[in-house]
């Protein structure tokens, strides 16, 4: 079947590599509309975490499950089949762009042994779309080339981008001789030798199988160890790591494992950070030591920012237990969304604001339907996150400022922001880096954030953001009062709001707190009436002192 993808507005910005996700029994995903749509995908299931290319449009080019590479039209590349690969890992398959080669991609696998147990190895090959008539196809003399010095790699195999923003790193780990070993991507068109790091976690014989990610800033790494799917030992661990972006150089800090009440243990198997790369997401399997054991999945938060091992843990946060057994594998969107898949599952889960800490993250399970007659399997397609121009606002009242900033790599060199507010005349748009607007009327609005980067890239970003109606005290006009007379100024009735009252002319902040205020002083009064919501509306009032007839 031909995929039928749509090209309607992106939500969150306009990269489109990342667009469309192919994954599971059929399974597949696109994000070239608003909201993330189900769509049918391949005609075999294919794999654990799969790899799926698209343009900066959002037209699918090809994808892989690591043995074979299908294009756009489901087909089998004419020689990209039997690759090598290891259709059990975890991570089999990663595929880059050759720098100065649209049209040219370097597709990376990992091989899955028989015996003896360490015959692994990583292999890249190359794709060439121009080839098979536009469709793309393996060039057969550039198939299953050996990865120098990943003669023992398994599991783990995942990429992001080099400090300069031009280059990549790939990154996986050599289990035997516990080390991270990272390739430089660049234009030279070559494979180098690894960049070689220690790691404090020895894999074994059944402690190997999770996953591995990289932060979107490229700084932080974490690596998971999850065992064999009945494996609940002490040793199933995690590693968390520094990574440097311009070395290649992975420093681990510490091991952790998820802390659960006596009676419990886990297995760690996939991760995800955040967008903003503030927190970590671990998803387990969880296991209550009854015979037989019951078994569960997990998903737990972290403050990735704390690189203290006692700090990290004790920002652990339960998100919630999932309704099957396994682990769920877990990815970050083009929305920003972080969704998660569980096997012969025919549905994603989505944690929906993972910036936000703790039970705000939002965990939904069976969040969205995939298409009928499709399925998950453990693990959605990773991506290479390169660009990013994302939008962030503080403010959603009508009465105040609603303050913008953008999150934007590589930096920009220049900015335009629309806040989607024509009536505001000139004051709709600005170049400011950190822009404030404040919206007249109340209304859902669509601001715009166009980003031209310092390598001349540009992007657009857009989100429609709500401004609510606060209240809208109006005390009238300003009144004469003569001694011994008073003046009882009302702000009107607010149902379920709070009342400030201030007298400006002495610096009182706090003279009264009811819907009225009753006085004979003259002076300037302001009330600060507040909604349940947080929005606010102001206004003052000034009593004059009269002579009296």
């Amino acid at each position: 079947m031909v995929l039928a993808l749509c090209h309607g507005s992106l939500k969150g910005f306009s990269q489109g590599e990342n667009n469309n996700w192919l994954f599971g029994w059929h399974a597949g995903l696109t994000f070239n509309t608003v909201a993330a749509t189900p769509m049918v995908g391949a005609t075999e299931q294919i794999g654990v975490s799969p790899f799926s290319v698209s343009d900066s449009l959002g037209n699918l080019l090809f994808y892989s499950t690591g043995h074979v590479v299908f294009d756009r039209l489901n087909g089998i590349m004419p020689t990209g089949g039997n690759l090598v690969w290891g259709c059990n890992l975890t991570q089999p398959v990663f595929a880059v762009k050759k720098q100065g080669e649209d049209s040219v991609y370097y597709l990376f696998t990992l091989r899955e042994p028989t015996v003896p147990l360490y015959q692994y190895g990583g292999f890249y090959s190359v794709v060439d779309m121009r080839l098979h008539g536009g469709l793309g196809d393996v060039v057969l003399s550039q198939k299953d080339i050996p990865l120098p010095g990943a003669e023992t790699a398994r599991d783990k195999l995942t990429g992001t981008r080099h400090a300069n923003n031009r280059d990549t790193w790939i990154v996986t780990k050599d289990e035997l001789n516990s080390q991270y070993l990272s390739y430089l991507i660049s234009p030279s068109g070559t494979i180098p030798n690894p960049v070689l790091s220690s790691s404090s976690v020895q894999a074994t014989a059944t402690l190997h199988i999770g996953d591995m990610k990289i932060s979107r800033d490229g700084i932080r790494l974490v690596a998971n160890y999850g065992g064999g799917v009945v494996n609940y030992s002490s040793n199933c661990i995690s590693e968390y790591c520094q990574f440097n972006p311009a070395t290649g150089t992975v420093t681990p800090l510490f091991k952790f494992k998820p802390v659960l009440p006596a009676g419990f243990d886990c297995a760690p198997r996939f991760s995800e950070f955040s967008r903003n790369a503030k927190f970590l997401y671990i998803d387990a399997n969880i296991a209550i030591s009854v015979s037989p054991p019951l078994t569960v999945n997990g998903t737990f938060q972290y403050d990735a920012t704390r690189t203290d091992s006692a700090l990290f843990m004790q920002s652990q946060v339960f998100l919630g237990y999932g309704n099957n057994f396994g682990p769920r594998g877990l990815q970050l969107a083009a929305d920003g969304k972080i969704y998660g898949a569980l096997s012969s599952v025919d549905s994603l889960s989505i944690i929906h604001f993972p910036e936000n800490p703790g039970l705000a993250s939002g965990l939904q399970m069976n969040a969205i339907s995939l298409a009928p007659g499709t399925n998950c399997w453990d693990g959605l397609p990773q991506f290479l996150q390169k660009y990013k121009a994302y939008i962030h606002k503080t403010g959603d009242c009508q009465s105040d400022s609603v303050h913008f900033s953008g999150d934007i790599w590589p930096p920009a060199d220049s900015i335009r922001w629309n806040f989607g507010d024509p009536a505001s005349g000139l004051a709709n748009s600005s170049t400011l880096a950190n822009p404030s607007h404040r919206y007249s009327l109340a209304g859902n609005y669509t601001v715009e954030l166009y980003v031209r980067h310092n390598d001349n890239r540009t992007d657009t970003a857009w989100k429609t953001i709500t401004i609510k109606t606060g209240p809208q005290p109006a005390l009238g006009p300003d009144q004469t009062i003569c001694a011994p007379q008073t003046a009882t100024l009302d702000a009107g009735a607010w149902p379920g709001c709070t009342y400030h009252w201030g007298n400006l002319t002495t610096g009182q902040p706090n003279v009264g707190t009811g819907q009225t205020y009753t006085t004979g002083t003259a002076g300037t009064y302001m009330v600060t009436v507040t909604g349940p919501d947080g929005c606010a509306g102001k206004d003052t009032i000034q009593l004059f002192a009269g002579t009296p007839a």
